[in-house]
């Protein structure tokens, strides 16, 4: 289990112990749990990797975030589920027994879904769904009450009715909505500590991706003429004309063309009970012709997802318009060879 000190360090729980679950949910599709020994006041955050049956009993494969704390330490722990809110940690004996019948299962590729982990931990409901924020509202209301609030960038105290910090004077506030002009979250960033938990909440750490002024989803799905034109049998000419005409977005029934959907999206990053959230943009492509040929380099694939970091994708904005420009002039050209 994970002490306090920094760097953190783990506390050996011994064979036959009894650990409490105080906490479960699920993000990113991944159900996890955060084990508490009060004793020797140690806390960490697992996910839940597989689950096994055997002989009435289950047991579950519990993973911290790979590597941690080192190399010396191993980072998947096996087990049994006493009760929805109790793990009881195995003795040598029973762990081996649990391993040879079990192993299969244990060792698979497939891993742990959060409607399997609910039917043994009870409900984990997603972090930022209306169900998980309602069971933390009363915690964190009581547990805010007499705590200092301070700012997301400079670190001094601040009101919380205040939109921007009076010390380095940075806005607090969500961007505006292109489309009505209000907030497009309510949410203020800041830096606080709960009772069961501290960090930087940026206005947007609880934001669905739409404006809470108006409703405007911030996605952008797209279809445009590029890439290589589908060659068609003449039987498929009709057909290809009649759905061009129910959807009329190219300029031609022929022409090449891709859909493309742009989103916002989160990388998680856990180590121990250490969140680390990077806002990403997704692009998702779908292109009517495919190019893969022996997956030649600059081959177009029929489908292709890319996610990137804002810094990445501000890094590769600033080339394509700046130094790299002269790639975005190139023309697309044919050759007959007949």
């Amino acid at each position: 289990m994970a002490q306090s000190p920094c760097p953190p360090t783990l506390e050996a729980v011994g064979p036959g112990k009894e650990v409490r679950v105080v906490r479960r949910w699920s993000e990113q599709g991944v159900p996890f749990v955060k084990l508490a020994v009060p004793e020797i006041g140690s806390e960490v955050d697992y996910s839940v990797r597989r689950l096994a049956e055997d002989n009435g009993a289950t047991f579950a494969v519990l993973e911290l975030a790979p590597g941690w704390p080192g190399a010396q330490a191993g980072h998947r722990s096996l087990v049994r589920i006493a009760d929805p809110d109790t793990v009881r940690t195995l003795t040598t004996d029973d762990f081996n027994q649990v391993v040879v019948r079990c192993g299969e299962v244990l060792a698979g590729e497939a891993a742990c879904s959060v409607p399997d982990a609910e039917a043994v931990f009870g409900a984990m409901p997603d972090w930022l769904s209306p169900e998980f924020r309602a069971q933390e509202k009363p915690l964190r209301a009581e547990s805010e009450q007499g705590r200092e609030i301070r700012c997301f960038h400079c670190e001094k105290p601040i009101a919380d009715a205040e939109a921007a910090c009076p010390h380095c004077g940075r806005s607090r506030l969500a961007p505006r909505c292109p489309r009505c002009g209000g907030l497009v979250s309510p949410e203020r960033d800041k830096h606080v500590y709960y009772a069961d938990e501290n960090g930087y909440y940026p206005w947007h750490h609880a934001w669905d991706g739409r404006c809470a002024s108006c409703g405007f989803e911030f996605v952008a799905r797209l279809v445009i003429e590029t890439g290589h034109a589908p060659f068609l049998a003449s039987n498929d000419h009709h057909a290809q004309i009649e759905q061009w005409k129910a959807e009329p977005t190219l300029s031609h029934p022929f022409a090449g063309f891709s859909r493309l959907e742009i989103r916002g999206a989160e990388s998680v990053h856990m180590v121990c009970d250490l969140w680390d959230y990077q806002p990403t943009i997704e692009v998702r492509i779908q292109r009517a012709v495919a190019a893969n040929a022996g997956e030649p380099a600059g081959s177009l694939t029929k489908e292709a997802r890319v996610v990137m970091t804002l810094a990445e994708w501000r890094a590769v904005i600033e080339n394509l318009q700046g130094p790299l420009r002269v790639l975005m002039e190139r023309k697309p050209w044919t050759r007959d060879t007949t």
